[in-house]
């Protein structure tokens, strides 16, 4: 004989709905694009400090080389490179890939980044320090 109907539990099922999954996957994909845009800012921040330092160090090769050759013209990274004044690992090209610019004054030198829009004279230029 078999149970009566009202007595049969009732299977229930269990998993999520199709409404839960999207909250969920709306929820991740918020938390990923948070995350992203600040390593991108911290990206961008690192390649400006790299720039200062290396500015900085260009500027002082810059200054060591005008002093020995005297009153030659202000040199280019690249005759410092071929001078022998920075080693093989010395950048000559700042993070974005733009040659720094090197300006002498008497008594000084800047080395001057690009930044990252490539052109000189804009409001993103990272310059070494001035005496």
């Amino acid at each position: 004989m078999s149970p009566p109907r009202h007595s049969v539990r009732r299977i229930e099922r269990r998993g999520f709905t199709l409404l839960e999954i999207l909250v969920v996957i709306a929820l991740i994909s918020l938390l990923t694009t948070g995350v992203a845009v600040g390593a991108l800012t911290m990206l961008e921040n690192s390649k400006k400090k790299q720039a200062a330092t290396d500015a900085a160090s260009l500027a002082s090769v810059a200054e060591a080389f005008v002093i020995t050759h005297g009153d030659q013209n202000c040199p280019t990274p690249e005759d410092l490179s071929r001078d022998g004044l920075l080693s093989h690992r010395s950048k000559i090209e700042d993070p974005w890939g733009t040659p720094y610019r090197i300006q002498c004054e008497p008594g000084y030198a800047t080395a001057t980044s690009a930044g990252p829009d490539g052109a000189f004279d804009t409001g993103d230029d990272v310059k070494s320090g001035e005496p």
